[in-house]
């Protein structure tokens, strides 16, 4: 086919137009990849930095280094960690409020991420560090101090629930343990003080709640024990005495069989009320 000498000489013109476009394309895709490993390692430096500096226990320095790699390398994948070790940060500093917020949102965040075991376990250990210290050593009728204990709960039940293979389970099981003992011991000092005012009903109730919600706690022989003597006072005679035969079965030999015979004792000594309907 014949072609004018108009489409002869732009073929060269189009064939080098087209080699340059390729060699630019080349070129811009280079460094585009070039630009793109810089910024990971410039991310990478910023973010080991920052750790060190968290590792060092220099907070506020460390809080500031992540917030500027969250605002500096947004694209990074140490963004996301930046927003997580500042959480560390104010755990670190016993900022527990502050750290709940922080690991909260994380998890909201970023809820497929690696790390959001750790997460959402840091949620209930920071509820656990929040506890009131006196409260690990004197039981308190306050509903107020119950708030974090309650919460540590929650988050921890949670946890263990949700990752059921984490590495960090043993120690979330340890601390809900103790947060469980927390709340029964707070339960039979309120049964007591009903069982003190003769509140015999207000006593059961507690201890029946101690019983049901915190089973294998430290407390549970004392709750039964104490359960009996309430159902005794409102006449539950039968009842009670189940539960004394039961404890005196479990523990023979000791203390809180003696005492579960003593009071069987007593109950047979004593005239029979009449039973509360």
């Amino acid at each position: 086919m014949y072609a004018s000498p108009m489409r002869r000489n732009a073929l060269p013109v189009v064939l080098l137009a087209a080699s340059l476009c390729l060699a630019l394309s080349s070129g811009c895709a280079h460094e585009q990849a070039v630009a793109k490993s810089g910024y990971s390692e410039d991310a990478q430096a910023a973010y080991e930095e920052a750790v060190s500096a968290l590792e060092s226990k220099n907070f506020e320095q460390a809080i500031l280094a992540f917030e500027q790699i969250r605002s500096k390398f947004p694209y990074s994948s140490y963004a996301a960690l930046s927003e997580l070790r500042i959480a560390d940060a104010e755990f670190g500093r016993g900022r527990w409020l502050e750290a709940i917020d922080s690991y909260q949102a994380f998890v909201k965040f970023h809820p497929d991420h690696p790390q959001v075991d750790w997460a959402t376990f840091r949620i209930g250990e920071s509820h656990f560090r929040a506890i009131p210290s006196s409260f690990f050593l004197f039981p308190s009728a306050s509903e107020r101090d119950q708030t974090e204990v309650r919460a540590a709960k929650t988050s921890l039940t949670d946890f263990v629930s949700r990752f059921p293979k984490s590495e960090y389970l043993p120690r979330a099981k340890e601390e809900l343990q103790e947060v469980m003992g927390l709340l029964a011991r707070h339960e039979l000092y309120a049964a007591r003080f009903y069982a003190s005012r003769e509140h015999w009903a207000g006593a059961a109730g507690r201890y029946r709640y101690l019983l049901q919600n915190y089973p294998g706690s430290p407390y549970e022989t004392d709750a039964t024990l104490g359960l009996a003597e309430a159902l005794a006072k409102l006449g539950e005679h039968d009842r009670a005495k189940e539960l004394l035969d039961a404890v005196e079965a479990a523990h023979p030999h000791t203390e809180e069989g003696r005492k579960a015979r003593e009071m069987q004792r007593m109950m047979e000594k004593a005239p029979n009320p009449p039973e509360k309907r």
